[in-house]
């Protein structure tokens, strides 16, 4: 019971609405103020608690110590997705911070003859978020990876925005897997590239942005960068939220 409060205090922004939640749920009476002193005295804990885990996850062991090897759980599904981004939360008294947050999610099987086209929805999600700088949050996501199996999984399916410090985890942490792009941040770069250099508001840079969605469709890479190169040759002249956030204005071998 009091998990459930704490998770209807963090899905919903008011105490008072969070407890009318919970009562409506669970026919138990409680105030925003029971609402709130119980998300704080379990909420500690809890962070207590993941911050133990997550240390313990990557400690290396002492000489003298006894080396005991983890039991790896299963995982919910043969392919397993693990997902991470940066958002900004404003707290009394502080101002807007970034929390960082991790999830794990399970990828259903398709049946047999089903179509790999259409909508593919991810079930069993965990997440993991906190206030941490990005070697803090790194072992915070891989503890959560590590208590959902994901190292059985068959297959690591890692989708995130362009951020370089998000892929530089996801490289630390799993040595297979599956590497996808965001499509929604994607565009977002590739519309910042043409808009800088074509006009933000050109029929020339729609059309471009247009030709370099089909080709990202089709998997044309190769292409779609070598655009990238010929409309923008000097990576560090791009604008500085794709520069700093996005790799697909370096160069690359392949290209």
């Amino acid at each position: 019971m009091l998990e459930m409060a704490l998770r209807q205090a963090v899905e919903l922004g008011s105490y008072a609405r969070a407890a009318d939640n919970f009562s409506e749920l669970t026919n138990v009476p409680i105030s925003a103020s029971s609402m709130h002193r119980l998300v704080l005295e379990y909420g500690t804990e809890v962070v207590k608690a993941e911050a133990s885990e997550a240390e313990a996850m990557v400690c290396v062991p002492e000489e003298e110590e006894r080396v005991s090897y983890r039991r790896i759980p299963e995982p919910d599904s043969e392919v397993m997705a693990v997902s991470a981004d940066g958002v900004m939360v404003h707290l009394r008294e502080e101002g807007w911070k970034e929390a960082k947050v991790a999830s794990v999610s399970a990828v259903p099987v398709r049946e047999a003859g089903e179509k790999a086209e259409g909508e593919l929805r991810l079930t069993k999600h965990s997440y993991r978020a906190g206030l941490w700088d990005a070697k803090t949050f790194t072992n915070h996501y891989w503890a959560e990876s590590c208590r959902r199996g994901v190292e059985k999984a068959k297959r690591i399916v890692c989708i995130n925005d362009g951020a370089i410090w998000i892929w530089m985890m996801v490289f630390v942490c799993f040595s297979r897997r599956i590497e996808i792009l965001d499509w929604w941040h994607m565009l977002q770069y590739v519309w910042q590239i043409a808009a800088a250099a074509l006009g933000p508001d050109s029929s020339e840079a729609s059309a471009w942005v247009q030709a370099q969605k089909t080709a990202l469709a089709r998997s044309q890479l190769r292409l779609f960068f070598r655009r990238i190169l010929r409309l923008n040759p000097n990576p560090a002249e791009a604008p500085p939220d794709v520069n700093q956030r996005s790799p697909i204005c370096g160069k690359t071998d392949d290209v």
